[in-house]
C-alpha cells in the first residue's frame, strides 16, 4: 500500500514506529527557501509496517492548515488527485497548443502583412499562461522531478506576464500608446 498526504507551507515527516521513512522540508533539500512548494508525499508501506504506528509530524511555516491523508495500492494513491485535476490540465494543453497554432499562424501571416503580428504575443501569452498552470498545478509533482524546477517555472511564468501582455496590446493599438 501508499500513504499520500499533502503538505503545504510546512515541513512534513512521516515516520513508521519512530523510523523517519519520509520528509519534505527545507533544511533536508539544497537549494531551497523557507517556504518550499506545497508537494504530495507518498510512503510506501509494506507487509512488515502492518500494525505499527504511523506518525506525521507538521511544522507549519505560515498557518496551521492539515490536509487529507489518502491510503491506497500502489500508484493507486494518485488516481483521485489526476481525477480531480485532470480538467486544469487538460484546458492547459488545449492553450499551449492554440497559444504555438496562433503564434506560428502569425509569423507566417506576418510575411504576408504586416499587421498581423498581434497574434504571435497573443498565442506566446497563451504558451506562457498554460506553463504557469503547469507550475502552480496540483499535479505539477507529475511534471517537474525537483520541487525548485515548479517554483521557477511558476516566477517566470508569472514575470513574463506583463511583457507578453503589453507587447500584444502595443500591437493591437498599432504601437499608438506604448
Amino acid at each position: 500500500m501508499s500513504l499520500i498526504t499533502f503538505s503545504s507551507m510546512a515541513d512534513i515527516y512521516i515516520r513508521i514506529n519512530g523510523v523517519l521513512r519520509e520528509s519534505y522540508s527545507s533544511e533536508t533539500m539544497k537549494n531551497m527557501p523557507y517556504f518550499i512548494p506545497s508537494a504530495y508525499n507518498v510512503v510506501e508501506l509494506t507487509r512488515e509496517d502492518a500494525g505499527k504506528e504511523i506518525s506525521i509530524t507538521v511544522v507549519p511555516k505560515a498557518s496551521i492548515n492539515l490536509n487529507e491523508v489518502y491510503f491506497g495500492y500502489g500508484n493507486n494513491v494518485w488516481f483521485r488527485i489526476v481525477r480531480n485535476h485532470v480538467a486544469k490540465i487538460a484546458i492547459a494543453l488545449v492553450v499551449i497548443v492554440l497559444g504555438i497554432i496562433l503564434a506560428i499562424t502569425s509569423k507566417i501571416m506576418q510575411r504576408i502583412s504586416a499587421s498581423a503580428g498581434a497574434g504571435f504575443f497573443l498565442g506566446l501569452f497563451m504558451v506562457d499562461f498554460a506553463i504557469w498552470i503547469f507550475s502552480e498545478s496540483a499535479l505539477r509533482q507529475l511534471i517537474f522531478q525537483r520541487p525548485s524546477m515548479s517554483q521557477y517555472f511558476a516566477y517566470w511564468a508569472m514575470e513574463l506576464f506583463a511583457p507578453l501582455a503589453a507587447t500584444y496590446f502595443d500591437a493591437v493599438q498599432d504601437k499608438r500608446h506604448h
